[in-house]
């Protein structure tokens, strides 16, 4: 661990890091381990944002999978989100739809999926591929339970908090968010809740985020009601949680929203959050349309609310991997309708000689498999970021890099540590 001798400013030692780095440098192109270390460092002082990843991840519902699959479909999924979030250079990563009580409760007796949740594999799994992508960055991830009641039967999730540790620390939480009045409001599931610190390699920046993870009530029949409810009871309870906090903080509210961002900037506005506002512009659906129906059933109902406009900015991440499969089954469909892989299409497919439905170019049975295998890998929801940029940006910005620097970083000494 490098410190500075003289103080504990952070300017001086990001440039004493930089000076170390160009000496490294100076040996091979390629620095050993602790050049590693000293990079991901200086890369981490010099960060001007903060950067969360957000997804419904599809992995709750006993009847998504079958049981033998479980622990594939799960260790896949860690894997597959903990790579993204570390090639998005993310620092924190926030799951909704996470194993929890519904496989708990209704998955098979003595099955793959109730003995996951109750090791807690999904958390372990996440953990491990997030340090392992990151070449040994220290992630911290924790997980709170969201119950559901169906009758007397919680078939609820667990939503997932995991991040870098040289970026935010936990002040508090995660804990789940009370409504105002027990005995007139209730959530279909309760959002969760973590407060963060902002961190720079020991710099304090005075600087504090809530973080509210959601996954709201869905809109049936066309039916509406409800979700507004939720929305609305989500807003009062949001201003009462900002009220008791100390000091200034950002609030961010990610996740699942099953509604548009005009119902739901609609419905704060009537629960007293008037100065919330959608980070997304609209531009990129949320789900994943290209593989349901007829591929043009595009909607935004997974979002990111936040009253500090000027900070906070919001998206939804491009999954290379999911615009290859979709690229593949566009390029494979016109061969699969035509000439004998036609009848073989019939047969694997239909199983008969029913007619072909051709959706926009692609037959609607390979659609359909095509989708059932990215719900296993990935989900029915694309990731969304909000983007938080820090208010010293402008020290993060310094760009020295001479091997020599003032007289007052020259007390700079190496110690080991973990």
């Amino acid at each position: 661990m490098l410190h500075c001798a003289k103080c504990n400013c952070g300017r001086s030692r990001a440039k004493k890091l930089v000076t170390v780095e160009n000496l490294y440098k100076l040996v091979d192109e390629t620095p050993p381990q602790s050049g590693k270390l000293l990079e991901r460092t200086l890369r981490a002082f010099r960060a001007t944002s903060k950067k969360i990843v957000s997804c419904n991840i599809k992995l709750m519902n006993p009847l998504d999978y079958s049981d033998s699959i479980f622990e594939g479909v799960l260790r896949d999924k860690a894997k597959n989100f903990a790579r993204l979030v570390v090639r998005e250079e993310a620092d924190m990563f926030v799951v909704q739809e996470a194993p929890g009580a519904a496989l708990r409760n209704k998955g098979k007796v003595n099955g793959n999926a109730r003995r996951c949740v109750k090791n807690g594999t999904f958390l372990d799994e996440l953990l491990r591929n997030l340090v392992e992508n990151s070449d040994g960055d220290q992630w911290r991830a924790e997980s709170r339970e969201v119950p559901k009641y169906e009758g007397k039967v919680d078939m609820g999730e667990s939503h997932v908090f995991a991040w870098r540790e040289d970026a935010f620390s936990l002040v508090d939480g995660p804990s789940l968010l009370c409504v105002v009045d027990s005995s007139s409001e209730r959530f279909h599931r309760p959002p969760s809740w973590c407060v963060f610190d902002v961190r720079r390699p020991g710099v304090p920046t005075g600087e504090r985020l809530l973080i509210v993870s959601v996954h709201l009530k869905a809109v049936q029949n066309n039916d509406t009601t409800r979700t507004r409810e939720d929305v609305r009871v989500l807003g009062r309870a949001v201003v009462e949680l900002q009220r008791q906090q100390r000091g200034t903080v950002t609030v961010i509210i990610v996740g699942d929203f099953n509604a548009s961002p005009t119902l739901v900037v609609s419905e704060f506005q009537e629960a007293g959050l008037g100065d919330f506002v959608s980070a997304l512009d609209n531009s990129k659906f949320t789900n994943m349309y290209r593989f349901c129906g007829n591929g043009a059933d595009g909607h935004v109902y997974d979002g990111v609310y936040t009253s500090n406009r000027g900070q906070v900015e919001g998206g939804v991440l491009d999954v290379p991997e999911v615009d290859a499969a979709y690229n593949e089954m566009k390029d494979k469909a016109p061969n699969l309708m035509a000439g004998d892989l036609c009848a073989i299409m019939h047969r694997i497919v239909y199983g008969g000689d029913a007619a072909i439905v051709d959706l926009n170019g692609v037959p609607l049975g390979l659609r359909t498999i095509v989708r059932e295998e990215l719900y296993r890998q990935w989900s029915d929801h694309m990731p969304i970021y909000a983007k938080y940029s820090c208010l010293m940006a402008s020290d993060a910005d310094a760009k020295d890099t001479g091997v020599a620097e003032s007289k007052e970083d020259e007390g700079v000494s190496e110690s080991k540590g973990n």
